[in-house]
Parts: structure tokens; sequence; C-alpha cells
């Protein structure tokens, strides 16, 4: 598992919520989004963050993006990646809201 250097801690302080949800993920620079779009599915989501899984393409711990997840009513909110992990083929990531 690749962590960030940032203060993110792996211990649990909010209740996950198991939801499979399209989510678009838009990378954040100096309060601005970008047009590039990554399309990801949520696996679960609480208070501090959500996870999400993906086919490899280019998310990196310590990028921050803007999350878009329609159905949970999540527009725009800032997250930043605070680890990643190969899963059955593909990828998994954990984000923490800013």
């Amino acid at each position: 598992m690749m962590i960030t250097d940032g203060e993110y801690s792996p211990v649990r302080r909010f209740v996950r919520i198991k939801e499979r949800k399209k989510c678009i993920l838009r990378r954040a620079q100096l309060n601005k989004e970008s047009i590039e779009a990554f399309f990801v599915e949520t696996f679960d989501y609480s208070r501090g963050g959500l996870g999400v899984l993906f086919d490899g393409e280019n998310l990196s711990p310590g990028s921050r993006y803007f999350v878009y997840i329609e159905p949970l009513n999540i527009i725009r909110k800032a997250a930043e990646i605070v680890w990643l992990k190969q899963f059955n083929g593909d990828y998994k990531a954990g984000l923490r809201w800013l």
C-alpha cells in the first residue's frame, strides 16, 4: 500500500457506509478544477472521506480532487488521495475530505 507523508492515520474515526455509486474526480489546482475527469466507483464513504475503485488511471497519493457523486448529493467536495493499493487487477484508493 502506498500512502502520503501527510497526517493520514489508517485508524477509522467514522462509521463507513458501503455504497457502490458512480463518481467523478476532477483534479484540483489552486482552487480551480481541471477539465479532465476520472470516472471511478465508490465502495464506501464516511464523514472523513471515501474509498473508490478504478482501473489504473493516473491517480496518485497526495493529489487533490473535487468529487462529484450526484446520488449521494456530493457536489464539488474537495478531497485528497491518502492511499492506493492494487485490488483484483484494478486499484483501490482512499480519499479524505479536506
